[in-house]
């Protein structure tokens, strides 16, 4: 079983059928997440992330390297 740590930066996606108040007060909010656990359970946390969320940025680490966006370190 393989760990990773991934960490990520979202911003929450404004949904159009939402009133105008909510999309002011949620346009540009951003979370940032640090979690760890097996890749399956990763891919899993991301698919929900990005049902709500844009990813604006990732960044894994594990026992092979680390990888940023597209760029891989080994």
């Amino acid at each position: 079983m393989k760990w990773f740590d991934l960490v990520l930066l979202a911003y929450h996606a404004v949904k159009e059928q939402s009133n105008s108040y909510l999309q002011n007060k949620t346009k540009g909010a951003s979370s940032a997440f640090f979690i760890t656990g097996t890749s399956e359970k990763l891919e899993l946390c991301l698919s929900s992330i990005r049902e709500t969320c844009n990813i604006v940025e990732m960044v894994r680490s594990g026992i092979i390297g680390l990888s940023r966006s597209e760029k891989t370190v080994k």
